[in-house]
């Protein structure tokens, strides 16, 4: 990873979420990008006032020097982008593009990054893009040396070679090995471990079946239950992530722990 990519709105939560992606670009040894997008005010014509756009962004790149300035930066490169524009994804995207983003980290103000999936927001929007690895982080997690990343594996070919080294070079930094789960109604592991043995090498993984009818349970109950600190998932249509994306189910969520999402591109 060269390139990371950490969008703030100056709050506690993103605030949190750019020193933890400090902490990933020191590991990684990449260059920092601090992303601010900021919305214009609407102005009546009708109305004889005058919008002082330059003083407005002068405003918003200065909090955007301040804040990169108080962050443990060290002898790592950056740059900071501050944009104006109506649609946060949107501008995020576009910044992800020109600069070549490797990762992208943003802060969320949910209980946990799933619920904050299931009831929407620009989070929601961003996670669901189909080019960058994004990292969404709750406001409630400590970020630590060592964790466990799990990995929900639909048993469909991981086509994006981007996406697969992401997931490894996460894992080799951060945790011993990725464990990978597949949810299913009856115990299918030799099956899914063949297939998944053909993307990731079988010595960098461990995989388990977590019996369920039901695929939401299954991953909230495996997460849970192994005390993982990390989710990462492929979202793609007509699979067990789509439709978990898809389903009202915030509910669940109190009795779900705040952890991360490592959403890879399909």
């Amino acid at each position: 990873m060269k390139n990371i990519l950490i969008a703030t709105d100056f709050s506690s939560n993103a605030q949190h979420a750019c020193k933890i992606g400090v902490e990933i670009a020191h590991k990684m040894n990449a260059k920092i990008h601090l992303l601010h997008v900021f919305a214009l005010p609407i102005v009546n014509p009708e109305l004889p006032e005058f919008y002082d756009f330059k003083g407005y962004y002068d405003i918003k790149f200065s909090l955007l020097e301040k804040a990169i300035h108080r962050l443990p930066i060290g002898d790592l490169e950056f740059k900071i982008h501050c944009e104006a524009g109506i649609s946060f994804p949107d501008q995020a995207m576009e910044i992800c593009e020109k600069e070549n983003i490797d990762l992208f980290v943003i802060g969320h103000t949910g209980s946990s990054a799933l619920e904050e999936l299931f009831i929407g927001s620009n989070t929601t929007q961003i996670l669901l893009n189909k080019k960058i690895p994004i990292l969404s982080i709750p406001l409630s997690f400590q970020w630590k040396e060592k964790m466990k990343l799990a990995f929900a594996y639909d048993n469909k070919p991981l086509n994006n070679a981007k996406s697969i080294q992401s997931l490894r070079t996460f894992a080799s930094k951060y945790s011993d090995k990725i464990f990978a789960f597949h949810v299913a109604n009856y115990n299918n592991s030799e099956e899914v471990y063949t297939h998944l043995k053909q993307f990731i090498p079988f010595n960098e993984f461990e995989l388990t079946t977590q019996v369920d009818e039901n695929v939401n349970d299954g991953i909230l109950e495996y997460v849970s239950n192994q005390s993982m600190d990390i989710l990462c998932i492929i979202p793609r249509k007509h699979s067990f992530i789509d439709r978990l994306f898809h389903v009202s189910y915030t509910k669940e969520f109190s009795r779900y722990s705040a952890i991360p999402i490592l959403t890879l591109p399909e």
